[in-house]
Order: C-alpha cells, then sequence, then structure tokens
C-alpha cells in the first residue's frame, strides 16, 4: 500500500464500510483527486460508482454524475443517505416537491454595478447602457422602476460587460450572487 493512501483508505472505511479497494478502484480515485481526467471501464459491479463518491467526499464537493439510468441513480442516493451522506438525483419523473428540495429556480432578476460605481439604486441608471440576455424581463423591471437606459443584449456572460467597457451596468438572472462578487460587481437595492 502506497503511504498516500491511507487517508483514502479511511474515508473509505469511514464512509463506505470497505477495508480495500476493488481492483482498479484505487487508480481511478487517486487520478480523480489530482485533477486528472480519468476514463474507467469497469464490469457491472466492479465498483464504479464509489470511484466518484469517495472523491467528492475526501474534498468535500460535489459530485455531478449523469446517468440514463433512473432506477440506479435513485437506489444509489438512498445507499448515501441512509448513510448519513447528503445526496439527490435529478429526473424528469421527480415530484415538484422533490425538485424544490434541490433549490433550483430560487434565483431572481438582479441589476448590479461595478464594486466602485457611484450607482445605489436602479434610479441612478437612468440613462446608463445595461446589459442582459432578458431584455424584456430588463425592459420590464426598468419600466415598473421608472428608469430609461439602453439595453445592450448579449448572449450570456453579461457580468463581464462592464469591465470590457460594453455596458455600465447588468441585468441577470442570480441566486446566491457568487458570479457578480467574482466579476467585482455589486447587487443593487
Amino acid at each position: 500500500m502506497k503511504k498516500s493512501s491511507a487517508p483514502l483508505l479511511q474515508s473509505l472505511q469511514q464512509h463506505f464500510d470497505y477495508n480495500d479497494f476493488r481492483p482498479g478502484q484505487r487508480e481511478v480515485v487517486e487520478a480523480l483527486l489530482e485533477g486528472r481526467d480519468c476514463l474507467a471501464v469497469l464490469p457491472t459491479g466492479a465498483g464504479k460508482s464509489l470511484c466518484y463518491q469517495l472523491p467528492a467526499l475526501v474534498r468535500s464537493g460535489v459530485v455531478l454524475v449523469i446517468s440514463p439510468l433512473v432506477a440506479l441513480m435513485q437506489d444509489q442516493v438512498a445507499q448515501l443517505r441512509r448513510r448519513g451522506i447528503a445526496a439527490a438525483c435529478l429526473h424528469n419523473g421527480l415530484p415538484l416537491q422533490e425538485l424544490r428540495k434541490l433549490r433550483f429556480g430560487g434565483c431572481r432578476l438582479s441589476l448590479a454595478v461595478p464594486e466602485d460605481s457611484s450607482a445605489s439604486s436602479a434610479a441612478d441608471l437612468n440613462g446608463a447602457r445595461i446589459a442582459t440576455s432578458y431584455p424584456a424581463l430588463t425592459t420590464h423591471l426598468l419600466s415598473e422602476q421608472g428608469v430609461s437606459a439602453k439595453i445592450v443584449e448579449l448572449a450570456g456572460s453579461v457580468e463581464i460587460a462592464p469591465g470590457l467597457g460594453t455596458a455600465d451596468a447588468i441585468a441577470d438572472l442570480v441566486s446566491t450572487g457568487t458570479t457578480l462578487r467574482a466579476n467585482h460587481l455589486r447587487e443593487l437595492e
């Protein structure tokens, strides 16, 4: 056993009650933890699922698995939840109450300006250029607030428009605001 494998074996034991990896699993998990691209072709029952579940637990991150096998996803999610591991699956047969638990759709149309802008409210955007991928929604929002501005329609990544000089502000759908902050923008009240 490699010295670097000890923490992996501890996590394997802690989360899955296994004392060792099956053939091929360790190499796949280590490759993923090192950030390398990896293609694993393993037979049915060889433990492919563990190869993406364990790295997420070791890194305390999120893993997105795309699979056409709804029953398998549901079974794996149930097994992970029984072990106290947060997991969810999304498919077209999911009841609305389950979709709501995933917190998709918790977004709002937000106006944002560069951090160093003097604008403090939508009213300060009169005459400004506002980049958006949602021109109709933005026009309606501005109209409700009595603001007349030039709409600059872009197909995505509007948060970079002020930095490029294409717009003075943006209107975009946001949920947490992380992308705005990463681009040195702040939301207006």
